[in-house]
This record gives structure tokens, sequence and C-alpha cells, in this order.
């Protein structure tokens, strides 16, 4: 106990030595950022030391959360934009600013967009630090809080192994670095994703029902930040709970929970949002092109982006190559998923949870843009690693059970 006390001590200490080198880096460029700087940081360091966490998987995550501030200080430093959209939410933050009215109506006229979700909580951070580089650090910060979350669910949901395994993946993952370590709502999306899944989690153990009222405001935000995928979360998780207490889901207690759904988003500011479902909704068209298109959406969801369409140019999206090249070499295993899906029923009710939301991305996306766009899927992420960890793990352990 004494020696995991000390080694914890170590890695507290490792971050006050980076704390102390980058709020001299920011105090040399005349910046006064060193208040979000030493909060993120402090907190950061106080969940990690409260955490159960292997220290190897700590140290891990501290090199990640270091590594992603670094870049991110680079960027910022030298005025580097990546993303046009990160222009869009910088413009939308200004005028949020300049106003006298930040009303939902407002900022949805601002954003062009019902998804503002991400929007308020720039306009929040920077109120509360008058920083630039929090928005950075919000985002960091939330990438790495989604992984603790992502680590515990599946602890509880598979084991140790498999948890440990899929955390090393997504903690050196170039995808989720690049995308959350810059000013673009992926981190958010994937924030209040995992955040869900949590809250679910302790719902299921303890059956509060006020859980149920924090559970539908995280889907409701996650929805008016990225309409599908809040969408996808919840019907993955109305399912998976059907399917945990054994309940069969009649024509009337369904009517009864689409009624239900229906007259909430109608009487709130998601109606908005359930009018755009509905547009969304009517322009698929059940023809062979639509059944062709969502199988190459489905094929391009799981392996894009392809490495070798990387390698002419040097650009912000060439580190991902490591993850493309990962789930390339193992694609074989989504056969032997798809064969195990179809065929155990078992197997099918542990994965609903994962998969729904997956196929609800995969059909969204491919409606919207004809092809699966590459950062509009890090929602569901996670759990794409999982597909591939959790069949390696029962190749090289020779497990039977699903």
């Amino acid at each position: 106990m004494e020696y995991y006390i000390k080694k914890n001590k170590y890695l507290l200490g490792i971050l006050c030595i980076f704390m102390i080198i980058i709020t001299h880096l920011f105090g040399e460029l005349g910046h006064s950022d060193i208040s979000s700087i030493i909060f993120f940081i402090t907190l950061f360091g106080l969940i990690l030391y409260l955490s159960d966490m292997k220290l190897l998987l700590k140290s891990l995550i501290t090199i990640n959360f270091i590594s992603c501030i670094l870049y991110a200080y680079y960027m910022y430093s030298n005025n580097i934009i990546n993303f046009p959209d990160t222009l869009g939410y910088l413009s939308v933050l200004n005028k949020m600013i300049i106003s006298n009215s930040i009303s939902f109506k407002h900022v949805s006229n601002y954003a062009g967009s019902l998804q503002v979700g991400y929007h308020y909580l720039n306009y929040f951070t920077y109120k509360i630090f008058n920083s630039g580089f929090s928005l950075y650090l919000i985002n960091i910060f939330m990438y790495i809080l989604s992984i603790l979350f992502y680590h515990t669910h599946l602890r509880k949901r598979f084991n140790n192994s498999i948890a440990t395994i899929s955390t090393v993946v997504l903690t050196v993952s170039m995808y989720l670095t690049i995308f959350t370590s810059d000013i673009l709502k992926d981190s958010l999306v994937l924030f209040l994703s995992m955040l869900s899944l949590h809250i679910y989690d302790k719902f299921i153990d303890v059956k509060k029902r006020r859980l149920i009222f924090f559970l539908i405001i995280v889907l409701g935000s996650l929805t008016t930040t990225r309409i599908y995928s809040g969408v996808g979360f919840a019907v993955g998780i109305l399912v998976d709970f059907f399917i945990l207490q054994n309940k069969k889901l009649s024509i009337k207690k369904l009517f009864f929970f689409i009624t239900l759904i229906i007259g909430l988003v109608l009487i709130s500011p998601l109606k908005a949002h359930f009018d755009m479902g509905l547009r969304f909704i009517s322009r698929i068209n059940m023809s062979s092109s639509f059944v062709i298109n969502i199988i190459s959406s489905t094929i391009t969801f799981f392996l894009s982006p392809l490495f070798w369409n990387m390698t002419t140019e040097i650009s912000v999206y060439t580190p991902i190559i490591l993850d493309s090249m990962f789930f390339l070499i193992f694609s074989p295993l989504l056969l032997i998923y798809l064969y195990k899906f179809f065929r155990y029923k078992e197997y099918r009710e542990r994965m609903y949870l994962y998969l729904i939301p997956i196929l609800i991305h995969i059909i969204a996306l491919g409606v919207e843009y004809g092809k699966t766009a590459i950062r509009q899927k890090i929602a569901v992420y996670p759990f794409l690693v999982l597909l591939y960890v959790f069949e390696l793990y029962k190749i090289f352990k020779k497990v039977n059970t699903y």
C-alpha cells in the first residue's frame, strides 16, 4: 500500500513540474492563461489519484494528458487552425460574447444549426477563465475523463483485462488525440456519450430514479450537440435495459414509451431537433441504391480512413495512420463478430448496447454524407475498439463464453 501511494505521489510530482513549465511558457508569451492551466491540471491529478486504476495505466494516461496539452500549446502559440469548423466555433463564440442574448434561438441563428451544445460550453468556459487556451484544456480534460468513464464501464460489463487493453488502445489513439486536442465539439460528444453509459451503469446498480432524470439531461445535451449520437445512445440504452431486466417489450409498452418520448420532446427545446429528425427520415429511400450505400458506409465506417489515402502528403490527419493500420490489420475479426452476432442470442444481447448506436451512426452518416465522415463517428469510436479487443481477447485466451 505504501509503495502504491508513493508511486501515485511521483505522478503528482510530475504533473506539478509540468504545470510549472507550461505556466512559464505562457508567461513568456504574455498570455493570462495561468488560472485555467492550474485548475485543469490540478483537477486531473486529483481524479487520477483517487482512481483505483492500475499504476501503469495511470502513467500512460498522464503521458497522454501532457502530450495533448503540449500539442494544444503548439497550435495555440503559433495561431494554427487545423480545421475550418474551429473558425466557425470561434466566430459564434465572439458573437455570443458581444451579444445581449444567448438564448437558444439566437445561438442557433449564429451557428446556422440546431446543434448548439458545444457553443454554450465554449461560452461559459471562456466566461469563467477569460482564456482562449481554456477552450483547448476543457476538450482535453473531457477526453481523458471519457476514457476513465469507459474503463469503469468495461470493468463492470466485461473484465479488467478487456477494460485495460481497450483503455490502452484509446489512450495511444492518434484519432482521439488529434480531434480532442483542438477546438472541436468532438470532445463534448465523446464525453456526453461515455457519461451517459456511466450514469446508466450507476442506475443498474442502485436503481435510484433520480439517475434517470440525470440520464435524460445528458442524452438531451448529447442530442443538442450531435443529434444522431444522442438518438443512437438513447435507443441503445433503452433496448439494453429491457434485456437486462428480462422484460418483454409489448406493443402497448412500446407505444407508451414512444408517446412519452415524443410528448417530452414536443414540450421541450428539443422539438426543433425532432422536426429535423423527421425531415431526415423522410429523405431515406428504401431502394437498392440506398442498401448499397449503407453497405459501403458500413465498410468505410470501420476501416476509414485507409492509411494509403494519407501517405501522399503530410497533413493533420497523417498521425491517424496508426489507427487505420490497427483496424485494417485486424479487420477479419469483424467477420467473426458478424457470425457470432447472428448465431448466438447471448452474444447479441450483450452487444446491442454498442451495436445500435453504431448502426444509427452508419445510417445517419451514409444518408447525410453519402459516405462515412471521419470525425463524426467519435461517439462510438470506443465501441469499435471494443469489438476488436473483445474478439482478440477471446482468441488468445480461448474463452468460449459470451
